[in-house]
């Protein structure tokens, strides 16, 4: 039952990524839904579940927006990763926390699209490209603060053990 409720989150926050986050947009900047979803996962659910569910929407986003297959997926992976490894070193139960590892897993993300673009050899106006990073990572902090509540209150339903190896 886990594994379902969790497919419908994933899926009703792709279509949130899809639909919501592009009519919001600020400046050719949007907040990213999946990457609060990935750390917040992260955090409550066990190391299995967090790894696999972060790698495949970072899949299905990579297929949806055109990106080279497996940038996102590593990138939300490493993400769930690392964060899962730092969770019990952090007090992870405070907001302010949990707003800095989206913050930073975001910067991330923003970085494995630059390199991928670079890599694949499109042009690249780099302060352009910084100036929408800076402000989508800034966006998506501010939509953190309220998305990150309510996904603490659907997980903590989810996954009632709360941290799990």
């Amino acid at each position: 039952m886990q594994w379902l409720i969790t497919a419908a989150l994933f899926l009703l926050t792709l279509a949130a990524q899809a639909t919501l986050a592009t009519r919001i947009g600020l400046l050719d900047a949007r907040p990213d839904f999946l990457i609060i979803l990935v750390v917040q996962m992260a955090l409550v659910s066990p190391r299995v579940d967090s790894i696999l569910w972060s790698w495949g929407m970072g899949l299905l986003v990579d297929l949806h927006d055109g990106n080279p297959p497996g940038v996102l997926a590593l990138t939300y992976l490493a993400v769930a990763m690392v964060t899962h490894r730092i969770r019990s070193e952090i007090f992870a139960g405070h907001i302010i926390t949990r707003l800095l590892l989206v913050a930073l897993a975001d910067v991330l993300r923003h970085a494995a699209l630059l390199v991928s673009e670079i890599a694949r050899g499109h042009p690249l106006h780099v302060l352009l490209f910084a100036r929408t990073a800076v402000i989508s990572v800034a966006y998506t902090v501010v939509a953190a603060a309220v998305v990150l509540p309510l996904l603490g209150l659907t997980l903590k339903h989810v996954y009632p053990q709360g941290r799990r190896s």
